[in-house]
C-alpha cells in the first residue's frame, strides 16, 4: 500500500500549541518519535526527525532547529522559545472566559459560539476546561431576559454542556421574539410561523370583539368578567353558542366542560420558527423543531406513510397541522470544500408548512454538532463540515448551490485542444507537447501527437509577450557530465522582482539537479535566508533520494559567498563550486531554469490578465508543470 503524504502547517510563532501536538503525532505516525526522546539510542532516527522538524518550520525557526546537537535539543530549544507565551496566552484566554457577556442584541447561538471558541483555543494550549465550567461560564454571561430560564437550569442542574444549553436558549429567544412581534400586528397583517397563519379577528367592538367568553359563550369579553357568574353548562344559553365548543365543535357544551379535553390527540412535533416569504426549496435551521420537516412532496426521495395512525405538529402560534408521511431528503450543501449531498432521514411531510426546517435537536441526537459564528453555522459530523448555513431575517438558511437539486443538468465537458493544454502546461512549446503525446509520457491528455505538431507554426501573442529577451547566452562551461542523482546541483537566486509577491517575497531561490534536471524554487523574502533554504532543500533532496548532495556549483554572489553558507556546506561535506567572476554564463543551467521560469510565469498572467504581484504563485506553477514535462537531456519527466 502507497504511504499516505501528511503534511500540516509550519510553525510561524503564533500556532506552536497546535504545531506541538501535530509534530508529536506526525513524528509518531513516521516512527521517529523514540529518536526525539532517546536520541542516543537510534542516531539514523533521531537524525530523521530533526530534518522533518526543520522541513515543518517557518525560515525563521529554522536557524534553532540546525544548530541543535540533535533532535531532543531542537524540540527543546523550541519548547523554551514558545513557553512563555503559550502561557501568557492560556491566562489571558482564561480571563476572557470568565468575564464573557452577551451583548446588547446579540443572537444567543453568536454567544454560544463565541464560548465554544474559547474553549477550543485553550484547549490547543493544553489546558484543562471542564464542561462544567464553560456552562456555568456562559450562564453567567446572559443577559436579563434569560434570568428565568437561568435559574431554572442552575437549580435542575441538567444541563451538561453548553450544547445541550443551546437549544433551550434558543427555544427561549424565539418565544420572546414571537410575543413581542405579536403585539405589533394590526388587522391586515399576519405572521407566518411555519406555515400556520393566525390573523386577529376584525370587527367594529374593538380589542375585545375576537374574546369569547368559556362560561356563557358570548363575545367581547373574558371568563371572568362573565356575569353568569358560576353558572355551569347547565344554564348556559346553547342558541347564543354560534361556533361551539372550541376542542370538539359541539354546540351543547363549552372548552371548559368538553369531555374530550386532554384527550385529543397528542403532538408528536413542534416547531417554533417564524419568517417573511423565504425561496422555494430553501431549508431553515430550527432549534425549536423536534422533527425535520417541510410541506414540498416534491423534495422526497422516499415517501411512505405513517404506520402508527396521525400525527399532528404543534407551532408556536398554537396551531396545528397533520402529519401524513414520513421519508428522506436529499439536499445538495455548499460547504467551505465545495459542495456535498446530504441525505435527512425521517422527514415529516406536512401538508401547509410553509418553509422547510431541519431539526437542530434531531441532528444533534445523531451526534452532530452547530457551531456559531458572526452570522455564519458550521454543522460537523465526525469532525467533518457537512453543510453550512448563514444568517439571513435572524434565521439561519442552509448554503444551496444556485442550481436546485430538483433541476438536471447534463455534464459538459470543453474539448480539448493543442491550444488548450499549450496553455494548460505553462506554454510549453508545442514540439514538445508533441513529443509528450507521442510517447504517452503522461496520462489524460486526449490530443494527439500529430495535432500538436500542427500548431507549431501559430503565433502565441502571451507567449510573445511573455518570452521576448535580448540576446541569448554562449553555451556553458561544464566540467563534466553527471551521472547519477544529486552529483551536482546548481543554485541561484533570481532577482529582487520588481513587485513584492503577496506572500511579501522579493527574491526566488532554485535549485537544478544536474541529471534528472529536477527543479526546486523557494519564494524569499530576503536574501539573508538563502543559507537557512538551502539547508532544508538539501536535507529534504537527500532524504526523499536516498542519496547524498556531493557538489554545488553557484556564481559568486554575498548570498552564497559567506561564513554561513561555507561552514554549511564543509559540515555535509558538500563540495562548492563557483564561476568565475561575472561569468554567469558558467552557471548556465541555474541562469536558464530562471529565464524559463519567468517567462512561463509572466505568459501565464499576461493570459489570466492578472497583475505582477502574483508572479511568486506564477512560478512556482510554472515549476510544477515543467517537472511533469519530457527533458530534452535524457527524454524522460523529472
Amino acid at each position: 500500500m502507497a504511504d499516505v503524504k501528511i503534511s500540516i502547517e509550519s510553525l510561524n510563532g503564533k500556532n506552536y500549541a497546535v504545531w506541538s501536538q501535530r509534530m508529536e503525532m506526525l513524528l509518531v505516525h513516521k516512527k521517529l518519535w523514540k529518536g526525539v526522546t532517546e536520541p542516543e539510542a537510534d542516531a539514523d532516527r533521531s537524525a530523521e526527525a530533526k530534518a522533518l522538524i526543520g522541513l515543518n518550520v517557518t525560515e525563521q525557526y529554522l536557524g534553532r532547529v540546525v544548530a541543535a546537537r540533535n533532535v531532543e535539543q531542537a524540540w527543546d530549544e523550541l519548547e523554551k522559545v514558545f513557553r512563555g507565551k503559550t502561557t501568557a496566552r492560556k491566562l489571558q484566554l482564561k480571563r476572557e472566559l470568565m468575564t464573557l457577556k452577551q451583548e446588547s442584541g446579540e443572537h444567543v447561538a453568536k454567544y454560544v459560539g463565541k464560548a465554544k471558541d474559547l474553549e477550543r483555543e485553550l484547549l490547543a494550549t493544553r489546558a484543562e476546561v471542564k464542561p462544567e465550567d464553560l456552562v456555568m461560564s456562559a450562564i453567567t454571561g446572559l443577559s436579563k431576559e434569560f434570568d428565568t430560564l437561568v435559574t431554572v437550569l442552575v437549580v435542575v442542574d441538567v444541563v451538561k454542556s453548553v450544547d445541550e444549553m443551546l437549544p433551550q436558549l434558543q427555544i427561549h429567544e424565539q418565544t420572546k421574539r414571537l410575543k413581542a412581534s405579536s403585539l405589533n400586528l394590526d388587522e391586515k397583517e399576519s405572521t407566518t410561523a411555519v406555515a400556520y397563519a393566525a390573523r386577529k379577528g376584525g370587527s367594529g367592538k374593538g380589542k375585545k370583539a375576537s374574546l369569547r367568553c368559556h362560561k356563557c359563550g358570548e363575545l367581547g369579553h373574558f371568563e371572568r368578567e362573565c356575569r353568569k357568574g358560576s353558572q355551569g353548562s347547565e344554564g348556559f344559553d346553547k342558541s347564543r353558542n354560534k361556533k361551539g365548543c372550541f376542542t370538539c365543535g359541539s354546540p351543547d357544551h363549552m372548552k371548559k366542560d368538553c369531555p374530550k379535553r386532554g384527550k385529543s390527540k397528542s403532538s408528536q412535533g413542534v416547531a417554533f420558527t417564524a419568517t417573511e416569504e423565504a425561496d422555494p426549496g430553501q431549508w431553515f435551521l430550527d432549534s425549536g423543531a423536534s422533527q425535520h420537516m417541510t410541506g414540498d412532496k416534491s423534495l422526497f426521495k422516499t415517501l411512505e406513510p405513517l404506520k402508527d395512525g396521525e400525527r399532528e405538529i404543534k407551532f408556536g402560534n398554537k396551531g396545528v397541522l397533520k402529519v401524513t408521511g414520513v421519508g428522506t431528503v436529499e439536499l445538495r450543501c455548499v460547504t467551505p470544500v465545495g459542495e456535498r449531498v446530504n441525505t435527512f432521514r425521517e422527514v415529516m411531510f406536512v401538508p401547509g408548512v410553509a418553509e422547510n426546517l431541519f431539526s437542530v435537536s434531531r441532528a444533534t441526537e445523531l451526534g452532530a454538532e452547530f457551531i456559531f459564528k458572526r452570522g455564519v453555522c458550521q454543522v460537523f459530523m465526525r469532525n467533518e463540515v457537512v453543510l453550512r448555513a448563514e444568517q439571513k431575517g435572524g434565521l439561519f438558511a442552509i448554503c444551496q448551490p444556485r442550481l436546485s437539486w430538483r433541476d438536471s443538468c447534463m455534464l459538459v465537458r470543453e474539448a480539448e485542444s493543442p491550444e488548450l493544454w499549450h496553455r494548460r502546461l505553462g506554454h510549453e512549446g508545442y514540439e514538445n507537447l508533441a513529443k509528450m503525446a507521442e510517447e504517452e509520457l503522461v496520462l489524460g491528455v486526449r490530443v494527439s501527437g500529430k495535432a500538436f505538431k500542427e500548431k507549431k507554426s501559430l503565433v502565441c501573442e502571451p507567449c510573445i509577450l511573455g518570452k521576448q529577451t535580448r540576446e541569448s547566452f554562449p553555451k556553458e562551461s561544464v566540467s563534466e557530465e553527471s551521472t547519477e542523482l544529486l552529483q551536482s546541483v546548481h543554485m541561484d537566486v533570481c532577482g529582487p522582482m520588481p513587485k513584492v509577491s503577496k506572500g511579501g517575497s522579493r527574491y526566488l531561490a532554485t535549485f537544478l539537479d544536474d541529471y534528472s534536471k529536477l527543479y526546486v524554487v523557494q519564494p524569499l523574502k530576503k536574501k539573508s535566508n538563502v543559507a537557512a533554504v538551502t539547508e532544508g532543500v538539501l536535507a529534504c533532496l537527500e532524504l526523499q533520494t536516498g542519496k547524498k548532495v556531493k557538489a554545488v556549483q553557484t556564481d559568486r554572489g554575498g548570498e552564497y559567498v559567506n561564513e554561513e553558507m561555507t561552514t554549511l556546506l564543509s559540515k555535509r561535506g558538500i563540495m562548492h563550486r563557483k564561476t568565475a567572476r561575472y561569468s554567469l554564463e558558467q552557471n548556465g543551467s541555474a541562469e536558464r531554469l530562471n529565464r524559463d521560469l519567468q517567462e512561463k510565469g509572466r505568459a501565464m498572467l499576461e493570459d489570466l490578465g492578472l497583475g505582477e504581484v502574483l508572479w511568486a504563485e506564477a512560478m512556482v506553477t510554472a515549476n510544477y508543470t515543467r517537472n511533469r514535462l519530457p527533458s530534452r537531456v535524457h527524454g524522460k519527466t523529472p
